[in-house]
């Protein structure tokens, strides 16, 4: 909860959500065991996460893979977490497709850093365990927020309400509005 209120989370969650997002009760604690098996080059270890490739269920009542943003992923990562030790892997772009794809799966990017690391994602992306090469345990915690109601002016300071596309984008396409 500490860090679930921080002001850097809290904030990016506001700008995402709104002011009055909710925490979904559910949250998972996600420990990753060194991996017993051996591979025998990266092309081995790159195929097993990408096999491990998902998207995330809905409740009946949900509307899966939407436009509208109504739920964001939040994943807390405890200690550091080198690519060695099997972070999550995500696939850029994929909240908005209903199937993942082989092409997706290629794309799949780790999400590895320093203790303390918060990763917000939308709820939708594809994501994968990596391997944990390492041996120690592996710690992450995601947590779940709900959108309450829809936005009615922006949350953070904004210079210009045009619609921009970004300078580096890391999905095989752009997405305009």
């Amino acid at each position: 909860e500490q860090i679930l209120k921080t002001p850097e989370v809290r904030g990016a969650l506001i700008s995402v959500l709104g002011e009055n997002y909710i925490t979904h009760s559910h949250r998972f604690w996600h420990m990753r065991s060194p991996d017993a098996d051996t591979y025998s080059s990266q092309e081995k270890l790159t195929e097993k996460v990408a096999n491990g490739c998902h998207q995330d269920s809905y409740g009946p009542a949900s509307q899966a893979r939407s436009h509208r943003t109504r739920y964001a992923r939040v994943m807390y990562y405890s200690q550091d977490t080198p690519i060695e030790m099997g972070p999550t892997h995500v696939l850029a772009g994929t909240q908005y497709h209903d199937v993942l794809t082989d092409e997706d799966r290629a794309r799949v990017l780790p999400v590895d850093g320093k203790a303390g690391l918060v990763f917000l994602s939308h709820f939708d992306i594809g994501h994968a365990a990596g391997v944990n090469l390492q041996n120690r345990l592996r710690h992450m915690i995601k947590f779940i927020f709900m959108r309450a109601e829809e936005p009615r002016q922006l949350s953070w300071d904004c210079e210009n309400t045009e619609w921009q596309s970004p300078e580096e984008i890391t999905a095989p396409y752009a997405l305009e509005p």
